[in-house]
């Protein structure tokens, strides 16, 4: 199933009052607002603090998984029952050491972390849309000001994820959610959303201003054709450096 994370607390409220709404604007995260993919790059982070023989057991499995070169949908069901039966509790507060790794490495696209931070000063709301889970962005969003989170929740019981997932939140999953949230506003709101692959189509094509991020040869070629912005963004994708251990998830 999918869910949306409620607004955090230190995030802006959406602007009120005024003839026209301020607009909303949409990011994927990875490869548009993360220079990296959250999900590889905090599983990696995560089994650091296992025993060594448990550590090369996740991380061959791990490697196996990219290397069968699934459908994104696929590909990111399976990666949730890598987590079976982790703690949540334990997972969340890796993220945190995690992504205060992540912002010293320098893994966040300035370019479009600055996008971002101009529709906050314009009082728009901002969402994040991602396939990954709130262990990962329950973070970024806070660092960012994030309004609302749409991603992937797998399934808890007893405090553990049980490995199982519903719909993953790519592709169509993602255009319905921007969609669902666009039909809470007034008609006419201005909208904006921000992805850096052919995956992200659907959500760009929910709204008034879709901006590519990067050279997804796809996007770029439908952004030339259909008039749309096109932002370089800082670069490629990149791997974090070796983490240190920290114990998180020691079994």
């Amino acid at each position: 199933m999918t869910a949306t994370i409620p607004r955090l607390p230190d995030g802006p409220a959406p602007a009120q009052g005024g003839d026209e709404p301020a607009g909303i604007a949409f990011f994927d995260v990875d490869g548009t607002l993360l220079r990296l993919t959250s999900l590889v790059s905090f599983y990696e982070y995560y089994v650091r603090g296992f025993a060594p023989v448990e550590r090369a057991r996740s991380l061959d499995a791990l490697a196996d998984l990219l290397r069968a070169d699934l459908p994104r949908e696929e590909a990111n069901a399976a990666y949730y029952r890598l987590i079976a039966g982790e703690p949540v509790a334990e997972m969340a507060a890796a993220g945190r050491r995690w992504f205060a790794q992540v912002l010293v490495q320098g893994f966040v696209d300035a370019a479009v972390h600055a996008q971002l931070d101009v529709h906050r000063a314009a009082g728009r709301t901002v969402v994040l849309v991602s396939g990954s889970f709130p262990a990962c962005l329950e973070p970024v969003a806070a660092h960012l000001g994030a309004d609302r989170v749409l991603c992937s929740r797998p399934e808890i019981a007893h405090g553990r994820y049980t490995g199982w997932l519903g719909t993953p939140m790519i592709g169509d999953a993602k255009a319905a959610a921007v969609a669902a949230v666009l039909d809470e506003l007034p008609p006419g709101t201005p909208s904006w959303a921000y992805g850096d692959h052919a995956s992200d189509l659907p959500m760009l094509e929910q709204v008034r201003t879709p901006v590519v991020v990067g050279d997804d040869a796809t996007l770029t070629r439908l952004a030339r054709e259909r008039g749309w912005e096109v932002l370089v963004g800082d670069g490629p994708l990149a791997a974090p450096a070796e983490p240190v251990r920290t114990g998180a998830g020691a079994r």
